[in-house]
């Protein structure tokens, strides 16, 4: 069973005091706090535990103040999650007393600068052994503390994790961060000379001893070549996951058993290290989320990619921060509306998540976001969407028996490589990489399927097989390991979509000879000739899609392929039948292009390429999915027995009026007091609702035996 901070209710409530580096409610409103928010219905609330609160001198340790908080929350009932880490590293602050006794450096960019500067804080480097010391004791102290104590229910073990450096630059040069590097190689190569082999085919290696061995700078130009980046870039990754697990692993040993949630950012960014979210989802019990995107299509994205790693690893979601209130001044200024913290809740619910904390109670009473993000006022008095999220966590649970027993299911995978970002960056392509990944899931979530993102190791662990369509976004770096599995794949009935830029490169930067490389040339029947780059409107080929100015495209010559779609002598879809499968090929950088701005004719030609796959639409909308932008979000859960959990989301600040088939649906009912109106099909059930603006609607629908 997925371990879960409750089995039996979804939780839902705010962030509360203790705050991290802001000043928050005096102690002695707590309790008032805490009597309110049950009376509306929360149940969970997440709190920090701060290092320079609680170890104000050098080894005596005062929990007074979350020990308090921790009462008054068994008192109304609520659950407590505590935060012990936060970014990169413990407790968000050492204490003073810490920051006095400090003489390392801290981290070191690629250019040298660290900061050892003096200033009003001081941040060491998580591997330098005497920060280590400190840290672990202060976390044995917490776990040791509230080892197997009921007031309190699971640990964020660390929040946004974030290893970057101000100016942008890669980190961290420091002598200790150097070291584990060394060992990192030697476990690897176990010898210099194997190394050496490795890392000199672009450049004198030589090295002759691990002692010496230096990482690369940067993967541009001069500074490093592709392999020695893609060492350094996976053992920053590996090591900075490393520091988050070994605090898990901290607390389960103290005996501190409750469950623990590393809250990530779950967005398919590109080109920084120390951000691999497949690594970070393994660290803790729970995948946590930190979400301040509208409900929507950005919502949608960013639980696709938290339900995607947690499920490489068998976990399940919780939603740590979700936006509460303004954010005036910040980002994009904007107040939700009731409507809106319901449609969040309702969405990210909707895609499997069993807890939504709101990002926060009363707003924070100091610092760069101080008077914002608050359900309530600053002096307490709760306000209309407070009231929404006590309301929301009432309905939610009186229907959990169906909700909560419900789980994704992934209809088409999409590869999302981080060994292959690293790599980009050197191509300076990572941005075209990034882009194509994100599109992939928006065409399938525009496309009405559900799309699960995978990886290399998924791949080669055999995790094709719970799908019958691979999609491969300007998949340009791939090892022959992983072309052989897709190989596999597709030979025993799987469909494969690939776009622009197929196999041109190894992992580690080196070309293939011939293209698509690997085992693809013969899976996708084609051969890429040459490319062009359409840098003028005389050279872009006359198309129905969206190949325009600016644009690559790959020349292909047919080997066992047919062209699906051709514009002169240039093919641009080309489909080969292998084994028992498809393979498909676009020419052009189509899911780079369709993030950039939504096709609906592309979308069509991906929807018919999905259903040689046999995928066809889990909801089909009338009216509304005809448009180059889909307005409306939609997800569905699969629960036992036939079951299907839909949820619908309008967001945006127009009414719709919605009609859509549920497919294969043989009755369907309103969740959550969703007003709906049904209608047989022939083929599954209408259901018709009016959604207001931010309006949200769950429904249950019993599809028949033959399509359980």
């Amino acid at each position: 069973m997925e371990m879960r901070v409750s089995q039996s209710e979804l939780l839902m409530g705010a962030m509360y005091a203790p705050f991290c580096r802001t000043l928050y409610a005096d102690p002695s409103e707590w309790d008032g706090d805490l009597k309110r928010m049950a009376e509306m219905g929360f149940n969970c609330i997440h709190g920090f535990t701060e290092w320079w609160r609680v170890e104000k001198e050098d080894g005596r340790f005062d929990f007074s103040e979350t020990d308090a908080l921790a009462d008054c929350c068994q008192r109304h009932g609520i659950r407590l999650i505590l935060n012990v880490a936060t970014q990169n590293g413990v407790g968000f602050y050492m204490p003073r007393w810490m920051q006095r006794k400090y003489t390392g450096r801290g981290m070191v960019d690629c250019d040298g600068n660290s900061s050892a500067v003096p200033g009003e804080y001081v941040t060491a480097c998580m591997d330098d052994p005497w920060y280590q010391y400190y840290a672990q004791r202060y976390l044995r102290a917490v776990a040791t503390h509230y080892a197997g104590d009921s007031r309190v229910a699971g640990w964020v073990i660390w929040g946004e994790p974030s290893l970057t450096s101000r100016s942008g630059k890669p980190i961290c040069y420091c002598e200790h961060t150097v070291a584990r590097f060394r060992q990192y190689l030697r476990r690897k190569y176990g010898t210099i000379q194997r190394l050496n082999q490795s890392w000199g085919k672009e450049g004198p290696s030589d090295w002759k001893d691990f002692d010496e061995v230096l990482p690369p700078r940067d993967s541009h130009e001069q500074m490093g070549s592709y392999v020695s980046w893609g060492d350094f870039s996976h053992f920053m990754d590996t090591n900075f996951a490393s520091h988050i697990k070994n605090a898990n692993d901290l607390f389960k040993s103290c005996g501190a058993m409750q469950p623990t949630i590393t809250e990530i950012f779950c967005y398919v960014t590109w080109g920084n290290i120390c951000n691999d979210l497949w690594h970070l989802a393994g660290t803790s019990d729970i995948v946590g989320i930190s979400n301040y995107a509208r409900p929507g299509f950005e919502t949608d994205l960013i639980m696709t990619v938290a339900d995607s790693i947690a499920k490489k690893h068998g976990k399940s979601t919780f939603v740590v921060e979700a936006l509460g209130g303004p954010r005036y001044p910040y980002y994009d200024k904007r107040t939700p509306t009731d409507a809106e913290i319901r449609a969040e809740g309702v969405q990210t619910v909707g895609c499997g998540t069993r807890g939504v904390l709101y990002w926060c109670y009363r707003p924070r009473l100091s610092d760069y976001e101080g008077g914002t993000f608050g359900l309530c006022r600053a002096d307490g008095v709760p306000l209309s969407r407070a009231h929404a999220v006590g309301k929301l966590t009432e309905l939610l649970n009186a229907d959990w028996d169906s909700i909560g027993n419900a789980h994704r299911r992934g209809d088409v995978a999409i590869l999302f490589s981080t060994q292959a970002v690293h790599t980009s960056r050197g191509d300076a392509t990572e941005k075209t990489l990034g882009q194509a990944v994100h599109g992939a899931i928006r065409m399938c979530l525009d496309s009405r399927v559900t799309p699960q993102l995978i990886d290399e190791e998924g791949i080669l662990r055999g995790g094709l097989e719970e799908f019958r369509v691979l999609v491969l976004p300007f998949s340009y770096a791939m090892d022959e390991d992983v072309t052989e599995a897709i190989r596999t794949f597709v030979e025993s009935g799987g469909t494969v979509i690939a776009d622009h830029n197929l196999a041109m490169k190894r992992l580690d930067g080196i070309c293939y000879r011939k293209l698509p490389g690997g085992a693809l040339m013969d899976v996708m029947g084609v051969q890429r000739e040459d490319l062009i780059y359409l840098d003028h409107a005389s050279r872009v080929p006359a198309n129905a899609y969206d190949l325009t100015v600016g644009d690559c495209m790959d020349v292909l010559s047919l080997n066992q392929a047919e062209a699906v779609y051709q514009s002169g002598n240039y093919p641009l879809i080309a489909h080969n039948a292998f084994g028992n499968g498809h393979a498909y090929t676009l020419a052009w950088p189509m899911f780079a292009k369709y993030c950039i701005q939504a096709n609906r004719k592309n979308r069509e030609m991906f929807k018919t390429l999905l259903e040689t796959g046999g995928i066809k639409p889990f909801v089909v909308f009338e009216n509304w999915d005809d448009e180059d932008q889909c307005p409306l979000s939609a997800a569905v859960l699969w629960g036992p027995g036939g079951r299907r959990i839909y949820t619908i989301v309008n967001p945006s600040y127009e009414e719709k009026e919605v009609r859509a088939l549920l497919p294969d649906v043989v009755c369907a009912r309103g969740l959550i007091e969703s007003l709906v109106q049904t209608e047989a099909a022939p083929n599954g059930v209408y259901i018709r609702a009016h959604l207001e603006a931010w309006g949200s609607i769950m429904i249950q629908g019993e599809v028949s035996v033959e399509n359980a």
